[in-house]
């Protein structure tokens, strides 16, 4: 036997108010907000330092030459460039003027430390073949990210800034496996030092370094089970260690790019230069309003899904009395062209990099002038 409602109107009406109390839901709108301006906040932080790292790569300072400074002594010379950074939709396309000069970075702490330690008078081979495979391992990704940024660096600014952040995840991700290869290849090509002999006996400042041959049976035959024993260690840490080691190496590398410095020409103030910090302060004045477009479509989402429709159409017709300027909001206004000297651009290719080998400075010093 079943029951039938009496009241099947006012049944109806509470039925259309739990709904509606389901649909306008503050608390899911607001939550919904505040996420997103910390995501799209944290990820176009993310896409200012991308760019800034393209400006790096087109600067070609990052140490990619094992022959050069800071792997060894041999000074590196690099032609100066004025890079394109903050391009403005003017006639002709404009843009603020960035130089990334090689005299003003800091210190590579890690490969001094290694350069050093490889001038050192009283170094052995085995010493000599791990150091080597230490700072072949920089190198390659030193190399992977100046490649890739120089190439990034080719697409419009805008693209740099939308897509960045995607295509450098799977960059990161691409990154280690390339690593492993290299760093397979390198490590059987720096077994050479574990057939070599340093003769300085510290009476010289530099290492001198010898072959060992065969009309020396014990070190020949120690070099040769070295050997063994570093076969052995590569298969046996190939897949395990060398992957975590690399994968380190690349976050260091990618985070060691932050602490380069440039020069940015600054309205009737002439060059001043500028750290990540202040790259990020001119990208979020460049692009307001791109990345207030951004906020603005989670926005209009999170309004249709939590307050209903009715709010949605509001919302939208509010986006197009700013849009065509009937509601003035400084939020939806760019305003770089006051804070630095914009003009035409400049031509995008990657500065020229040249190594004096050949003149070589003992006991492994920083060379001047640098």
């Amino acid at each position: 036997m079943s029951s039938i409602s009496n009241t099947p109107d006012i049944d109806e009406k509470k039925a259309d108010m739990n709904k509606s109390d389901k649909d306008f839901n503050i608390i899911g709108f607001l939550k919904s907000v505040v996420i997103s301006i910390i995501t799209i906040v944290i990820y176009f932080i993310i896409a200012s330092i991308i760019l800034f790292n393209c400006k790096i790569a087109q600067s070609n300072i990052l140490p990619t030459d094992l022959n050069c400074f800071p792997y060894e002594n041999n000074k590196s010379f690099i032609d100066p460039i004025l890079t394109n950074i903050f391009v403005q939709n003017t006639d002709p396309l404009s843009s603020a003027k960035l130089e990334i000069p090689q005299k003003i970075q800091s210190k590579n702490v890690i490969l001094d430390m290694i350069r050093e330690l490889k001038y050192s008078p009283r170094i052995g081979g085995t010493k000599m073949f791990l150091l080597s495979q230490l700072e072949s391992m920089f190198h390659t990704n030193y190399n992977i990210l100046n490649v890739y940024y120089n190439l990034l660096n080719q697409l419009p600014e805008l693209a740099i800034v939308i897509l960045g952040p995607i295509f450098t995840f799977f960059q990161m991700l691409v990154s280690p496996v390339i690593c492993l290869f290299s760093f397979a290849y390198y490590y059987f090509v720096n077994m050479k030092w574990l057939f070599k002999k340093n003769t300085s006996s510290g009476i010289s400042k530099i290492p001198k370094w010898e072959d060992i041959t065969l009309l020396e049976p014990f070190n020949y035959s120690l070099s040769l089970f070295l050997t063994f024993v570093f076969i052995i260690i590569l298969f046996c840490s190939f897949f395990t260690v060398v992957p975590f080691v690399e994968i380190c190496i690349m976050f260091f590398c990618v985070f060691s790019m932050i602490g380069y410095k440039g020069v940015i020409q600054k309205e009737n103030k002439g060059f001043s230069e500028v750290s990540i910090i202040d790259i990020i302060k001119y990208f979020f004045s460049s692009y307001k309003v791109t990345i207030m477009a951004f906020l603005t479509l989670n926005i209009i989402s999170s309004v249709f899904s939590n307050l209903g429709q009715i709010y949605g159409i509001v919302s939208i017709i509010i986006v197009l009395l700013i849009y065509f300027n009937i509601f003035k909001i400084d939020l939806y206004k760019a305003n770089l062209s006051n804070k630095l000297f914009l003009t035409q651009l400049v031509e995008n290719k990657q500065a020229t990099k040249s190594c004096d080998i050949g003149k070589i400075q003992e006991g492994g010093k920083r060379p001047k002038n640098r």
